[in-house]
């Protein structure tokens, strides 16, 4: 569901709900040496270097690494080894986190079968996701991507929902 909240500076400022998450590993899926019901710090083995994600799914799968700093780590190279790596049957988005404080978080993202996106709508969501259930924000959360911001809130009643404000970036004709 799709609906229009506001006017912004520079587009409309609409809100999605996006449905509700899955947490369990089995409807990620990821392998795990037993089935978790919340995907919460685990270990990969990314070609020997250690690698501590939490995942989630939005109706696809989604990885997420928090880091430090985007400088201090190849997350490029890191997402396409994590994407393709054994333990997601089905390849991962994957989504680097920086937490900023309790309200907002800034994320890249390696997309599944595209590779660097600026932005994801299911990947903010697992990235605000993977904060929420470390306890590192609140339900409700800034996520910064290379495109802009985006509200994450996850509900009371279970449902995502996201906000954030649609720019015309083309326009042509035929």
């Amino acid at each position: 569901i799709l609906r229009p909240v506001d006017r912004g500076e520079t587009g409309m400022v609409f809100e999605a709900q996006m449905g509700a998450p899955r947490f369990a590993s089995e409807e990620i899926p990821v392998v795990t040496p037993a089935r978790l019901d919340r995907v919460i710090r685990q270990e990969l083995d990314v070609d020997g270097q250690r690698v501590e994600f939490t995942a989630t799914s939005m109706g696809n799968p989604h990885c997420s690494v928090f880091v430090d700093d985007f400088e201090s780590v190849d997350w490029r190279q890191l997402g396409s080894k994590i994407e393709n790596h054994a333990a997601f049957p089905d390849r991962t988005n994957v989504e680097f986190v920086r937490v900023i404080n309790r309200d907002e978080i800034e994320v890249k993202f390696w997309e599944r079968g595209v590779g660097e996106t600026l932005a994801s709508g299911t990947g903010a969501c697992g990235a605000a996701l993977a904060a929420m259930i470390n306890e590192l924000t609140g339900r409700k959360v800034k996520v910064t991507t290379a495109a802009g911001e985006l509200l994450v809130e996850w509900r009371d009643d279970g449902l995502i929902l996201q906000t954030g404000e649609a720019r015309v970036v083309y326009r042509g004709e035929w």
